[in-house]
């Protein structure tokens, strides 16, 4: 993971897009969970070096691409605004993963609240006839990258102006949503978009910052974070953990040999834990042949982060019943590309090869 955030010289929006671009890229990076704390660290340092204090009030810091005095309004939420947005979220989520990295970088913290405080110039709002669509949109980003995890994790006093900012545009939407009227300018429905929105938050708390969202542990096909878009739409990544005393496994469906996992002494069995709706685990109950192939087991976990956070995670685990045999290599590759994702040893693939034969 590298910082590659620069300013451009001169104002051009294929190579503003391109950096935008990029941060999206390095923040969907940091948030596998997998970048080492010392690499994540090195690259705060220096994104924060370009944070740059307003003129007019050095209190407010931006990621912004050019002067906005420059700039016409809509190009403005683009340009100066968005950029702020996505590198805040990209530390408010290292944060998250790694909750004493901003104490070890000189500044940092200060460095963010004054950024967060930029993020509110707008109150996240569009520009002109995008108004709506531009809140729904920020709001939909800082949603799905657990901005309200972070506030509960630091506290709404790290800084109230955002923290209040988040509840009241939450506020507004759900008001708005009640009385039927998330439309835009033109009559464009931010119904779906902005039920979502609340929905998530209204299910986040410090208590359980999950609701009613159940979590599910991927050790196969499914640590395939494309596959797992199209599979489950609501779902997100929650991080990763380790299953210990338990071991990789191929054994025979109707189809095929998948991978499934048992009881074994020593071993260990690396896990995405993606937080799945209850339309997210009727489609993951027909992919697995529930009850018929998989059953399901729930077990305690813990998620590698500094706060190792004890959850209960779903599995699906194959009728014992069933017989081992070698897998299709479309499926171990499906299988290997989310092992490469995540950073996991792909020798455990090979191992559960071995186990498996006759």
């Amino acid at each position: 993971m590298k910082c590659t955030f620069y300013r451009s010289e001169k104002a051009a929006i294929s190579e503003f897009s391109a950096i935008i671009e990029k941060l999206r890229s390095d923040l969907d990076e940091l948030e596998i969970g997998t970048v080492p704390e010392k690499e994540v660290r090195s690259y705060l340092e220096e994104l924060l070096s370009y944070a740059k204090p307003l003129d007019t009030n050095p209190e407010l810091c931006f990621f912004g691409l050019d002067d906005p005095r420059n700039m016409p309004s809509d190009a403005r939420v683009d340009f100066f605004y968005w950029p702020t947005y996505i590198a805040s979220t990209l530390i408010m989520s290292a944060y998250r993963i790694y909750p004493g990295i901003l104490k070890r970088i000189d500044g940092a913290e200060d460095k963010l609240r004054a950024c967060l405080r930029g993020c509110c110039g707008r109150q996240f709002h569009g520009s002109g006839y995008d108004d709506l669509q531009g809140l729904v949109e920020a709001m939909e980003f800082f949603t799905a990258h657990e901005v309200a995890r972070f506030i509960d994790l630091a506290g709404k006093e790290f800084c109230s102006q955002f923290s209040e900012t988040y509840s009241n545009a939450l506020t507004f939407l759900s008001d708005t949503l009640s009385k039927d009227s998330v439309k835009g300018t033109w009559g464009d429905n931010y119904a779906d978009r902005t039920r979502w929105i609340i929905d998530k938050n209204g299910l986040s708390s410090a208590a359980n910052p999950y609701g009613n969202l159940r979590l599910y542990a991927a050790y196969g096909s499914n640590l395939n974070t494309e596959q797992m878009k199209h599979r489950c739409p609501d779902s997100f990544l929650v991080g990763t953990a380790e299953l210990e005393n338990w071991r990789l496994m191929f054994k025979g469906s109707k189809s095929g040999n998948y991978l499934t996992i048992e009881p074994a002494a020593g071993y260990s069995v690396p896990l995405a834990i993606w937080a799945v709706s209850e339309s997210d685990e009727a489609s993951l109950d027909r992919y697995e042949g529930f009850p018929f192939y998989y059953y399901k087991k729930e077990l305690k976990l813990f998620l590698r982060n500094d706060l190792k956070e004890e959850i209960h995670a779903l599995f699906y685990v194959m009728h014992e019943d069933r017989k081992p045999g070698q897998p299709d290599p479309s499926y171990v590759e499906r299988c290997l590309k989310g092992y490469r994702v995540f950073g996991f040893d792909p020798q455990l693939i090979s191992e559960a090869a071995t186990f498996s034969s006759p």
